[in-house]
């Protein structure tokens, strides 16, 4: 779901489309809201130069000339992607909003509300755009229909740009696997359901479970403080003293992101091997004390990587190979160095403006403990498997990663944790430009949910419908 108010453009929400099939055209109500409604709709099914420009300034609050091209710009992508637009459907009016389904000359369906000014101005304040939803069956469904409802949400969703890899698993036994899109525009390779996806901050799971193997052979503890292992090269002592290794864990150690205006002016060959991070740690402060609040850390999993290379004296990098992907048969997953040729590897695009550009330039030559590797649908399935049966670590150091901690209640140990309607789910996603990557293992009904996306914007398409298809699945 995506508000924005009408002087900011999310061009975006282009993208979250469904098809239509909707009735005849409506016309709006002939109250105030439905009045400005039709005015809104006619200005959005202008070409630049018509009359109807003239409501751009006129049924808007803001009235600036910035906020007139920002939403001629909106309105000309959208008339790209959409082609004309009508009312089908009235879903709610009241007093200051107006709710409205409209369908597209190219089949999609988008749901807009409006929201107005006090009387007498009675201006369009914000606007509102989403996908359509319609209501979908509850409670336990067919397989078959299950299998036809995801069919269904992957055209629509490959119709409106998607370009990744889905795959559905009931009982360690995959439901639906499937492969849209572009894996190298350049060549107009596709994707498919071998080809190996970047996965952003999912390699925080892989760090995590490093960890509590460590733990589970006795080679540190939990409340060991950072100072233990890493020495004031990386961090001040005075820091490492009160930072824990459960606090890096679970996000709780104050410490923020490497991703500061170093990195972003240096240049990305520089970050090869975990040490390489060590000057942009230079400027790190803890903004709390340890263990009294939640601040996503990327900085946090770097270092608890260098632990682990600190007790092992392996390499991180051989470390997760040697006791997370070859003993569960992740052969396809690794931090892959990507001035190295990789088969069956992706490139993560995004747009700038019209035009698709792709993030090699923008991303490190090689993940690490905090992200950037890269994995399959199989693979992460083999990982998802392995960790409910016990391959990787015991039961109870398993539920320990899952299980929620002080002022970190949706956060275990390297896993989003959730309690849901269908159980307990946990998992990770990962987010850069031109990746969106998201793993849910719903542990009580022995479903996981693998989407990987090589393109902006793609999650939304189909996250919230995968979900539900989740809980109609029968146990």
């Amino acid at each position: 779901m995506l508000r924005f108010h009408c002087h900011f453009v999310a061009l975006t929400t282009w993208l979250l489309l469904s098809h239509s099939s909707m009735a005849q055209e409506i016309k709006p109500p002939t109250s105030t809201a439905g009045k400005l409604l039709g005015g809104w709709l006619e200005f959005m099914n202008a070409t630049d130069g018509s009359p109807a420009n003239a409501f751009n300034p006129a049924g808007f609050r803001d009235k600036t000339d910035t906020a007139r091209s920002s939403r001629i710009e909106f309105r000309n992508r959208g008339r790209e992607i959409f082609g004309s637009l009508k009312l089908a459907k009235i879903l709610d009016e009241k007093e200051r909003e107006i709710a409205v389904v409209l369908s597209s000359k190219k089949g999609q369906e988008i749901q807009v509300t409006l929201f107005l000014t006090p009387a007498p101005d009675n201006l369009i304040e914000a606007v509102k755009m989403e996908p359509y939803r319609r209501s979908t069956p509850k409670g336990p469904q067919p397989d078959e229909q299950i299998k036809e409802r995801i069919k269904e949400i992957m055209e629509r969703a490959q119709t409106a740009g998607f370009s990744g890899a889905v795959l559905i698993a009931r009982k360690s036994e995959p439901m639906f696997a499937g492969a849209y899109g572009l894996a190298n525009r350049s060549y107009n390779a596709r994707n498919t359901i071998h080809t190996k996806f970047n996965l952003g901050s999912m390699n925080k799971m892989f760090t995590a479970v490093a960890i509590m193997q460590l733990v589970e052979r006795n080679q540190l503890e939990l409340a060991d403080p950072v100072s233990k292992y890493l020495d004031q090269s990386w961090l001040p002592k005075v820091d490492t003293d009160q930072i824990k290794i459960h606090h890096l864990l679970n996000h709780t150690s104050g410490l923020g992101s490497y991703f500061n205006e170093d990195f972003q002016n240096g240049s990305r060959a520089n970050f090869r091997y975990i040490s390489d991070y060590k000057p942009l740690l230079l400027a790190e402060k803890i903004d709390q004390t340890p263990g009294s609040g939640w601040r996503y850390s990327n900085t946090g999993y770097l270092l608890l990587g260098a632990i682990v290379e600190k007790v092992t004296g392996d390499s991180y990098f051989d470390y997760v190979r040697a006791n997370i992907y070859q003993p569960v048969g992740m052969t396809d997953s690794d931090c892959f160095e990507l001035d190295t040729p990789t088969e069956n590897l992706a490139y993560g695009y995004f747009r700038e403006g019209d035009q698709w550009k792709n993030n090699l330039f923008l991303h490190v030559i090689k993940g690490g403990p905090a992200g950037g590797g890269y994995s399959t649908l199989r693979d992460l399935l083999r990982f998802s498997n392995a960790l409910s049966g016990g391959q990787l670590l015991s039961s109870e150091n398993t539920r320990n990663l899952v299980t929620p901690k002080a002022n970190s209640p949706t956060y275990g140990y390297g896993f989003e944790i959730a309690k849901t309607p269908t159980g307990l789910v946990a998992g990770h996603s990962g987010g850069f430009p031109g990746i969106e990557s998201h793993l849910s293992m719903y542990l009580d009904k022995g479903v996981t949910l693998v989407i990987l996306c090589n393109a902006d914007n793609c999650m939304n398409l189909v996250l919230d419908d995968l979900r539900d298809v989740v809980s109609s699945i029968q146990n």
